[in-house]
């Protein structure tokens, strides 16, 4: 849907493109850089408590939620005004954050606890606590198939959870040491980062099974897709650079060099940009697709993550009130 309506604006001179604000974690700052995508230029930075990592915005923009793993908390912000307007305390770690816009609920990972908590969108107030494996990283709210996938790293799994029962439907082995997890826009196949094994494994959602594992660079972090739907793009930490692969053949295309550390990564709903935070540049990258050339490095913060989606797709213009 969304490529669809990326080609009718490429057609239409009146049509805008969405130009959503993009929240950048900084873990050792402990702030929020947002950047202004019709711009590229950063508009605000704000404090968030001590080593934020995980972050997740609505698709309109209007609230975003980042967890403070330093501080065992997640933090509801408001997108308009830049404001914390609810904090909670998460003893087991949290780490990683999606939102289930649908059921109005946000999914946060706890890392010493082996668990995911669920909390409601509005309050933060816990709805459930479910039960995965150990050490449970990323999470990928799934609209389509309503469920929603957990790594867990040291178990080498990712567990598939119910967004109506919350249990756990399946446990499906993976490579070493999961981290990041993005599913296509399709729903029908999930990409996990194996960080251990320099790999990605491919699910089939249909099956709950690996159909694929793809070698990418050193220690691959997250994933990203391009709006169109043709091709992945991996996080290589180690190598600082990102990988590309064809989406439908499964074959790799190229490489190509980012800043120091590369970890979180999300295409522009223009279908243009591709934006890479790294963490020991302290930096976003801008890169254009077409040509997979650098468009601009953008100075963010010390220690930037970004781990999640951090922009939204449908939000019109970044301001603030």
């Amino acid at each position: 849907m969304l490529a669809g309506m990326v080609a009718l604006c490429g057609a239409l001179p009146a049509c805008t493109s969405p130009q959503p604000c993009l929240w950048i974690t900084n873990q050792e700052a402990g702030t929020a850089t947002i950047i202004d995508s019709a711009t590229d230029q950063v508009i605000d930075t704000i404090p968030l408590g001590e080593k934020p990592a995980g972050v997740s915005v609505t698709q309109g923009g209007d609230v975003v939620f980042a967890t403070i793993p330093g501080a065992n908390e997640v933090v509801r912000i408001d997108g308009y005004t830049h404001k914390i307007t609810h904090r909670i305390s998460l003893p087991g770690g949290p780490l990683g954050v999606d939102i289930d816009e649908a059921n109005a609920h946000v999914l946060v990972t706890e890392w010493y606890d082996d668990r995911v908590s669920v909390l409601d969108m509005q309050t933060l107030n816990p709805i459930a606590r479910i039960t995965v494996g150990h050490a449970p990283a990323g999470v990928a709210v799934v609209p389509s198939r309503n469920r929603a996938l957990i790594t867990n790293r040291d178990s080498s799994t990712v567990s598939v959870v119910s967004l109506t029962t919350y249990e756990v439907l399946a446990t499906i082995p993976v490579g070493t040491h999961p981290f990041g997890i993005t599913a296509e826009a399709s729903g029908r196949r999930a990409w996990v980062a194996a960080v251990k094994d320099d790999a990605v494994s491919v699910l089939d959602l249909e099956t709950d099974t690996v159909v694929s594992t793809l070698k990418v660079g050193r220690t691959p972090y997250d994933i990203a897709f391009s709006v169109d739907g043709a091709q992945a793009f991996v996080t290589n930490q180690h190598d600082n650079s990102i990988a590309i692969i064809d989406i439908k053949t499964l074959h790799p295309i190229s490489t190509f060099e980012v800043g120091e550390y590369p970890e979180g990564i999300m295409a522009h709903p223009d279908g243009h940009r591709l934006y890479v935070s790294n963490w020991m540049s302290d930096s976003v990258s801008v890169i254009n697709i077409e040509n997979m050339g650098l468009r601009k490095t953008i100075p963010t913060g010390n220690g930037s993550r970004a781990f999640g989606r951090f922009l939204g797709v449908t939000q019109q213009t970044c301001t603030k009130e």
